[in-house]
C-alpha cells in the first residue's frame, strides 16, 4: 500500500525512484504506527538508492527540509518524534 502511493506520486510528477536525489520526511508528531512505518520506508529508500535523507517538523517542514537537504550526506538516517508513549497492548489469550 505504501509503495503504491509512492509510485502514484512519482508517476503523477513524471518521475521515478531512480531520479530521486534526496528524501525529506515529516517526523512528527503523529501516530506511533504511521511515523514508525513511514520513517522505516523512507530510511530504507534512502539506503537502497544511496541518497541523503533529512527530517523536518512544523508548519514549514517541507521548506526547512529542502534547505537541510542541501547539506545532507548519504548514509545518515532519521528517527521519528513521537508525541506520547506507544500504546502497546498485550496479546489476547486464545483458547484452543
Amino acid at each position: 500500500m505504501v509503495f503504491n502511493k509512492i509510485n502514484e506520486i512519482l508517476a503523477k510528477n513524471q518521475s521515478s525512484l531512480s531520479s530521486l536525489e534526496g528524501i525529506i520526511i515529516f517526523t512528527g508528531s503523529g501516530s506511533f504506527t504511521g511515523l514508525r512505518i513511514g520513517t522505516t520506508v523512507a530510511n530504507s529508500l534512502s539506503y537502497g538508492l544511496n541518497i541523503p535523507i533529512v527530517s523536518s517538523q512544523g508548519s514549514n517542514w517541507l521548506e526547512n527540509g529542502m534547505e537541510n537537504l542541501k547539506n545532507a550526506k548519504n548514509g545518515e538516517y532519521v528517527i521519528p518524534t513521537y508525541s506520547s508513549e506507544p500504546n502497546i497492548t498485550h496479546p489476547k489469550n486464545s483458547s484452543a
